[in-house]
């Protein structure tokens, strides 16, 4: 993984979004402060997700909010559904994330994922085969605040889901393995991907190839009104024919560090 520069207007924009979210004005410090005012965000009110171990079939719906706050492994050949509840993932310590190893998690219409720590998406640790897949599905949102590594999985946005991202997100390459994004037509401003953290692409971000979609919308924008500019490296690949990339700053918030650009120029606005 390379090492990218994140400045201070970058790191306020983060901690502005916990501090919102948490309904706070504490100073925080980062990286400690920023995983410590997450955690207290998140505290009390949620179950621990059960194991994998504990369910009694390979699919668990959820029936209630839950949280994940220790090293939490979903394999293949397990899919979790949120059916409308919030998943909370809070691990603190990146050496032990939530890891995704082939399984299949579908954030459902009504129904969100919260990553306030680290989360990670591998292939199967069995070597059996399957990709580790996040479908955000219509009416679905997935919430970044933490740190999100795609070393060898898909996360589709689908027709009307978004990913919203205040962190950092590394779409990653490794040998004979690749991390994607597939953004769809949202219910959020036509946004399939609102960016206000990091993204660093190293594979491909691309339009969502779900049945029925018009196309895929990846717009890093200010729509709120607030200080919150997200920024992409892009190493890989990225865009296609159905894909658009909007921000309403300066250049600078796409930065092409030698990778494939897909998509039309003329999509890119100022």
């Amino acid at each position: 993984m390379s090492n990218y520069l994140v400045t201070n207007t970058e790191l306020t924009s983060i901690a502005d979004a916990i501090r919102l979210k948490g309904s706070t004005s504490d100073q925080l410090t980062f990286p400690n402060g920023f995983v410590t005012a997450i955690e207290q965000m998140r505290a009390g009110g949620y179950d621990e997700l059960p194991n994998t171990s504990e369910w009694e079939e390979n699919t668990f719906t959820m029936t209630k909010d839950y949280q994940i706050s220790e090293f939490y492994e979903l394999p293949y050949g397990y899919t979790l559904n949120t059916d409308g509840f919030v998943l909370h993932i809070m691990p603190s310590n990146e050496s032990t994330p939530f890891t995704i190893s082939g399984g299949i998690i579908n954030i459902q219409s009504g129904g969100s994922m919260e990553n306030g720590g680290f989360l990670t998406m591998n292939i199967d640790a069995q070597g059996i085969g399957g990709m580790s897949s996040i479908n955000i599905l219509s009416g679905g949102i997935f919430y970044n605040y933490g740190k999100l590594i795609i070393n060898d999985g898909i996360v589709d946005m689908g027709i009307d889901g978004d990913l919203v991202n205040y962190g950092y997100i590394n779409n990653t390459t490794l040998a004979g393995t690749s991390g994607t994004l597939r953004c769809g037509m949202s219910s959020m401003n036509d946004e399939g991907l609102l960016n206000f953290g990091v993204i660093e692409n190293h594979s491909l971000i691309a339009s969502t190839q779900q049945e029925g979609s018009t196309g895929g919308v990846l717009t890093q924008t200010d729509s709120t009104g607030s200080s919150m500019v997200g920024v992409i490296y892009n190493y890989g690949d990225f865009g296609d024919d159905n894909f658009s990339y909007d921000f309403n700053a300066s250049s600078d918030q796409f930065n092409n560090m030698g990778g494939n650009i897909l998509c039309s120029v003329d999509s890119y606005t100022d």
